[in-house]
């Protein structure tokens, strides 16, 4: 994903900000930065006065958020239960993403450490007013300029995103396999892709349309095992650790 985009080159990606005023602050995020072996070096290389910004949460929590989404989003299906997931392989690697430390320090092979702002999203929650003066003033700008929707919840979980479920199940299926066939190419220059995800809006809810809640996730998926959760924060138990020794953070809630 990282390399397509990627080899398209420089001008590729400063034509993503002609729509920026020119001498302003200008970037990008994207969840699996995190986790690249190769977007740290390329970041450098590149751009290597730039300013890292990560934000962590509780990686059981974060872990247990992520097969909800997916399972949401029919990603995987509706039959699977989080424990099954997670153990002992974590098939989908909602764990090992939540080994901080571990990526981190890719990071600080190429970048010093003032230029690596960490954030909690507890603190996004809690005091998020200090919090964004606190980046403002990492970044430079003026640390009195309050966002219109800085107090503002979304919740990307909308239980009525789709019209039916099994039909964007049977859409992400067939989108993966595309992925993986050796007709990929002829089928790009069909803009199959692009067909797909023109029946996957088809089947979105408009916001406006009100059909009565349809239920796509077992509300007993909502809450971890307790005894789950503690056999995952033990095996995160010495990368928290780390990361507290890194960030200076007292992570005690991630532990217990």
């Amino acid at each position: 994903m990282f390399d397509k985009r990627y080899q398209r080159g420089l001008n590729y990606l400063k034509k993503q900000f002609t729509h920026c005023q020119p001498n302003t602050i200008k970037g990008e995020w994207s969840v699996d930065y995190l986790y690249s072996e190769e977007v740290a070096q390329r970041i450098k290389k590149d751009f290597p006065d730039t300013k890292i910004l990560i934000c962590l949460r509780d990686p059981v929590e974060r872990a247990h958020n992520h097969f909800l989404f997916q399972k949401q989003n029919s990603n995987i299906g509706h039959h699977h239960n989080f424990k099954d997931i997670i153990l002992p392989n974590d098939k989908y690697k909602y764990l090992e993403r939540g080994f901080y430390a571990k990526y981190i320090k890719k990071y600080l092979e190429f970048f010093p450490r003032e230029n690596i702002y960490i954030m909690f999203f507890e603190d996004i929650k809690e005091k998020p007013l200090e919090l964004i003066q606190s980046l403002y003033q990492f970044l430079g700008v003026d640390k009195n300029f309050i966002p219109s929707n800085l107090n503002k919840k979304s919740d990307y979980r909308d239980p009525d995103k789709f019209y039916s479920i099994f039909i964007q199940n049977i859409i992400n299926k067939i989108i993966y396999l595309y992925k993986k066939s050796f007709l990929r190419k002829p089928l790009q220059i069909l803009q199959f892709k692009k067909i797909m995800r023109f029946f996957a809006q088809l089947n979105t809810r408009n916001p406006e349309q009100k059909f009565g809640r349809l239920k796509t996730v077992d509300d007993s998926q909502n809450i971890i095992d307790k005894s789950l959760e503690k056999e995952l924060k033990e095996k995160l138990l010495n990368d928290i650790e780390e990361l507290e020794k890194m960030t200076g953070r007292n992570l005690t809630s991630w532990k217990n």
